[in-house]
């Protein structure tokens, strides 16, 4: 008797339980997109033999790294070219090798680290700084892990690993997002490779994901393909494919 009360007193807590944590997943989702700020992150295409996983659509960034240079300071993304190539007067001295071998360990693979997002002169997302402590100084911040490390020139690539890469929604409608979400990234490149130019124009890419950021954590909130939400953009084709079976009658 004792055993079976229990069973259900265990029963009835797991049920408990398996209904607060979706609650309370919604609860933080709505916080951070009620207190914190709008991100355009500029997407990439994804790899074309990964497509469709199930009920979410991959999603790949082209901003998902920072520079910084032998003292350890971060390089704004439209200075990295001209940082990378430009040399110290006293390149091989002491002092300078020690802030390069400073800089390198600061940061190591798979560590832990906090990034700073900011908006850049087009109003898309970059990664301004990086810190294994909490920046108290803003609150659009988020935790992540280094990726990799590479050295560029003189300057330091600390890819990072960004917690929102796959946008959930209906099961039935993910397939045909993902399908449209890589043709127009398919396009962007074809137009940049027929116009050489495109390369080094600050124009935005035709695809962003919308995230909200606060203190820590992340809300991928839609994905917008030329200035509309997939979402609209998949229910116009399912509905353009019904048009062409009823017509096919």
């Amino acid at each position: 008797m004792l055993n079976k009360k229990w069973t259900t007193i265990s029963f009835f807590i797991l049920v408990l339980v398996q209904l607060a944590v979706p609650s309370f997943m919604i609860l933080t989702q709505e916080e951070i997109q009620t207190e914190g700020k709008a991100f355009r992150f500029k997407t990439r295409p994804v790899d074309p033999y990964d497509l469709f996983r199930g009920k979410y659509i991959t999603l790949n960034f082209e901003n998902q790294f920072i520079y910084l240079d032998p003292n350890g300071e971060p390089i704004h993304p439209d200075k990295i070219e001209e940082n990378a190539t430009t040399e110290f007067q006293e390149q091989n001295s002491e002092e300078y090798q020690s802030q390069v071998d400073t800089t390198e360990l600061k940061f190591q693979k798979n560590d832990n680290v906090f990034i700073v997002i900011d908006e850049d002169e087009n109003g898309y997302a970059f990664i301004s700084d990086i810190s294994k402590q909490i920046p108290d100084w803003t609150v659009n911040y988020i935790q992540v892990f280094v990726k990799r490390v590479d050295r560029e020139g003189r300057l330091f690539k600390f890819t990072v690993n960004l917690p929102f890469k796959r946008f959930y929604m209906n099961e039935a409608k993910a397939y045909e997002a993902e399908k449209a979400y890589n043709e127009t990234q398919i396009e962007a490149i074809d137009s940049d490779s027929i116009n050489t130019s495109a390369v080094s124009t600050p124009e935005p890419k035709n695809t962003y994901a919308l995230v909200y950021i606060y203190k820590g954590k992340s809300s991928l909130k839609d994905v917008i393909i030329e200035g509309e939400s997939i979402l609209d953009v998949v229910n116009k084709r399912l509905k353009e494919k019904e048009s062409e079976k009823d017509a096919e009658k």
